[in-house]
């Protein structure tokens, strides 16, 4: 009875975003541990494998190279309260200026009335789902690293 009773609380966890618990889950991107939700992620994909991020960016980055984000579902967090929600539900935030686990500067916000106080306030970016995938396939959103190297490149030009 217990393994029937197991088996049958899996199927219940496939049907929501992944279990992200602050401090002991480790992100699949960069190997450290998810120390703060409200900019973790995490996805899906068809087969059943799940992702966890500590930064939507982080996401992005691993998602396009496994060719899953048109695909996979996919979950972010909000930004105020934590809670998980799917991508197509969010507005997001790119700001330069906005310190997240891996400097992508990328937040989510379950309101987007929230999402445009904040972005005011920061001189940024509001972009929903869509806008994020195709600033991924512009080659616009790059890792903190290149971005970092691309503006001091621009600096001498």
């Amino acid at each position: 009875m217990v393994v029937v009773a197991g088996a049958c609380g899996s199927d219940a966890d496939a049907s929501g975003a992944p279990d992200i618990i602050e401090g002991r889950t480790m992100c699949d991107e960069c190997g450290m541990l998810i120390d703060d939700v409200r900019f973790a992620a995490s996805y899906r994909t068809a087969d059943g494998q799940e992702r966890r991020f500590d930064d939507i960016g982080g996401m992005l980055n691993q998602g396009q190279r496994d060719g899953v984000l048109e695909t996979a579902e996919i979950w972010v967090h909000d930004y105020e309260s934590g809670e998980p929600l799917p991508v197509a539900e969010a507005t997001f935030v790119m700001a330069d200026d906005v310190m997240t686990p891996m400097a992508w500067g990328i937040l989510a916000f379950r309101w987007a009335d929230e999402a445009r106080q904040l972005a005011e306030v920061h001189g940024a970016s509001v972009l929903i789902w869509s806008d994020l995938l195709e600033v991924m396939a512009d080659g616009e959103l790059l890792p903190p690293g290149l971005r970092h190297q691309n503006d001091s490149q621009g600096e001498g030009n």
